[in-house]
């Protein structure tokens, strides 16, 4: 049986991002996180810029390994799961979850964020305009369907599995 609930109910923090006027530079303190950091759910940091920021402003906005990263304008969907220890902030476009894993895992997370039913749901929330934007709140209005952490597991095993063969054959 799969259990259902609102986002909310799962969610142990979110938070919109930071926003600086600050010019980057590579010898500065901290990577900035932008939606253009992620590249097939994985952040790929060679371009990222780096920018100084108060200590404040980075414990307020710093980036964990396993935060789940939703881009919140622009290329709405488009999310990444940090899979290492780095000295970041996430920027003003992005939504930074943690979820609690004893409940559900990001990757199970995140393959129910990319399907059809979750994807109706943003659509009834995403606030339209000249950009297509979505914040924190709206996204935690939503249901998510789940089943055991063991079951999680596996349904997250087996497609990653899919994803190493299609980039094998890719590669070739």
């Amino acid at each position: 049986d799969w259990e259902e609930r609102k986002l909310s109910e799962i969610t142990d923090f979110h938070k919109q991002g930071f926003y600086t006027k600050e010019s980057y530079n590579e010898n500065k303190k901290y990577y900035l996180l932008r939606g253009t950091d992620m590249t097939s759910n994985k952040l790929i940091l060679k371009d990222t810029p780096k920018i100084n920021a108060s200590e404040k402003d980075y414990e307020d906005f710093k980036v964990l390994k396993d935060d789940f990263l939703i881009v919140r304008s622009g290329t709405v969907g488009t999310y990444a799961i940090v899979k290492s220890d780095i000295t970041a902030i996430f920027g003003s476009y992005l939504i930074n979850f943690r979820f609690n894993q004893s409940i559900v895992l990001n990757e199970f997370f995140g393959l129910f964020y990319q399907s059809s039913l979750f994807k109706s749901q943003l659509n009834k929330i995403i606030q339209k305009s000249s950009n297509v934007n979505i914040n924190a709140e709206n996204i935690k209005s939503t249901n998510i369907k789940f089943p055991t952490i063991e079951e999680q597991q596996k349904i997250g095993a087996f497609f990653q599995s899919i994803d190493d063969t299609i980039a094998l054959h890719q590669r070739k």
